[in-house]
């Protein structure tokens, strides 16, 4: 990603964002997805009762929390807050979404279960919150309620946040990890912890990143991927099970990848238009209509096809369609998938919405940004994480966290 302002003067975020969804529907992928392709520079934002107010561009869930990058490179979040992932400085959750002092320049940004992480435009890996396992990567496992920086990772231009470790992408296609590695998430050969960022070992060409539980994966610049952590459900793709994997596998079965979407224990990537999982099904997540509970190699999706981009929460799947139409199958119980439902679904569902340009769920709840710049959220909402003001569960319709952009 470029370093260049996001929006051109004299055109709307509005306008921009109208113009990025027709790109989207081209095919952009879901990891490394930069609303600024919509402009040539410039950052005047939009006016709101005399006010200028960016608009957000991406999105981001952790477990309990959301966040959004603007087209100012500022983010907010909303949600929980108990160990400082909001980045605001105080531990005290937030129903409506705030600013985080001090960051500025994000050009993309990762949650998990309480830490949060930003890559800005000069390379910078920022992360904040909870740290038991040294996921922030200042060399301790002290918690952090404001963004510290890492201080040994430079030119990064991606990043990812699993449940306890996080890892960037580096322009030159190699990556660095650190944090929890009991199960080799960290793909260095080994099992033990490491408070500041290491090499992952035999991955040299990465062209994207994901991860969400303790599996991490990468797609390469010649289209087939490689996963290495915990396997206990056959998420990495290699044909078996097992505790744990220290080093990079390749993906059985499957080549010329285009995008890939890593679940807390699923994976799922974007062929030819066509989607394939495997990994658990316990919660439909992978789409698998036989009811199969785990897929050990990649399964084929049925019905999916013409889609242009994948997104997803901890155990749920969503693609979206060439003709711009939204479909979800997985955890559904609080509702989150927004489908008027609140029951798994074991199955492609087509979800009442269009103009999706980025969805993110948590453990119970999912966010979109759509076309227009609004942001909506829906399903459990104990901390905020809806981000509407309330408290209040949004079992069966989103509700607005962001208004739109005039």
């Amino acid at each position: 990603m470029s370093s260049e302002p996001y929006y051109s003067r004299g055109v709307s975020c509005r306008a921009a964002l109208v113009t990025l969804f027709l790109i989207c529907l081209a095919g952009c992928g879901r990891v490394g997805f930069d609303a600024r392709a919509a402009g040539d520079g410039g950052d005047d934002g939009v006016t709101v009762d005399g006010t200028a107010r960016p608009c957000p561009r991406s999105l981001a869930t952790g477990a309990d929390h959301t966040c959004a990058v603007l087209d100012d490179g500022t983010v907010q979040c909303w949600g929980s807050n108990v160990s400082g992932e909001l980045g605001d400085g105080t531990m005290e959750d937030r129903s409506e979404p705030s600013p985080v002092p001090g960051l500025t320049g994000v050009q993309q940004i990762a949650a998990n279960s309480d830490h949060t992480c930003a890559v800005t435009g000069a390379g910078d890996v920022w992360c904040w919150g909870g740290n038991t396992n040294g996921q922030l990567g200042d060399g301790t496992t002290t918690p952090h309620a404001t963004p510290m920086r890492v201080a040994t990772i430079a030119n990064a231009t991606e990043i990812l946040a699993g449940a306890a470790h996080t890892c960037a992408r580096i322009t030159d296609g190699t990556m660095r990890c650190w944090g929890s590695n009991t199960n080799g998430e960290l793909g260095n050969g080994g099992v033990v912890q490491q408070l500041d960022p290491i090499t992952v070992l035999a991955v040299n060409d990465a062209a994207q990143i994901g991860g969400e539980g303790c599996h991490t994966c990468a797609r390469r610049t010649d289209g087939t991927a490689v996963c290495w952590g915990c396997n206990f459900y056959g998420e990495l793709g290699n044909g078996v099970t097992s505790p744990e994997q220290t080093t990079p596998v390749p993906v059985m079965s499957i080549a010329n990848l285009t995008s890939l979407f890593v679940g807390r224990y699923h994976t799922c990537a974007l062929v030819a238009g066509s989607v394939w999982c495997w990994g658990i099904n316990l919660s439909g997540q992978i789409g698998d209509v036989m009811g199969t509970t785990q897929r050990l190699v990649p399964f084929q999706v049925p019905g999916m096809t013409g889609v242009t981009a994948l997104f997803g929460g901890h155990r749920n799947t969503c693609a979206r369609k060439m003709d711009g139409a939204l479909w979800c199958w997985g955890e559904n119980l609080e509702g989150q998938l927004g489908d008027g439902s609140q029951m798994r679904l074991y199955v492609p569902t087509q979800i009442p919405v269009v103009g999706v340009i980025d969805l993110q769920g948590g453990t119970g709840h999912l966010c979109t940004l759509r076309v227009d710049g609004s942001v909506w959220c829906g399903g459990n909402n104990a901390s905020g994480q809806l981000g509407d003001g309330t408290m209040t569960n949004a079992p069966t319709t989103p509700v607005q966290a962001i208004a739109a952009c005039p």
